[in-house]
């Protein structure tokens, strides 16, 4: 069974016409109302700002400040209740008390 090109124009063009008709838009660029081309160039900026003032310290200076700043005797806080504890697993294992009561309070809603 043979088929002439003139017979085949008609399908072709049929089935191209149902393609483009039934386009897939998921494809297409999204628009984005929250940020405009000035708002991207603030955050860089003000980011390049901070990083040129940060440069200017060398990494001892910055480590000996935050040892400074560090609370005296290694206290460590729960995140939930505000207790305080000598050590870091103490304030892990009572943030992970309150963490299972929490869970076991939003079971039972």
């Amino acid at each position: 069974m043979r088929f002439s090109l003139v017979s085949l124009l008609p399908v072709v063009i049929s089935l191209s016409a149902f393609v483009a008709a039934h386009n897939d838009h998921s494809f297409e660029a999204r628009e984005m109302d929250t940020l405009s081309a000035r708002d991207i160039e603030k955050v860089y900026f003000d980011n390049l700002e901070r990083r040129e003032l940060l440069s200017e310290f060398t990494t001892r200076e910055l480590l000996d400040e935050l040892v400074e700043r560090a609370p005296a005797g290694g206290s460590y806080t729960c995140p939930y209740c505000g207790t305080v504890f000598s050590t870091a697993a103490g304030a892990s294992q009572c943030a992970s008390t309150h963490n299972v009561n929490l869970r076991k309070a939003s079971r039972k809603k």
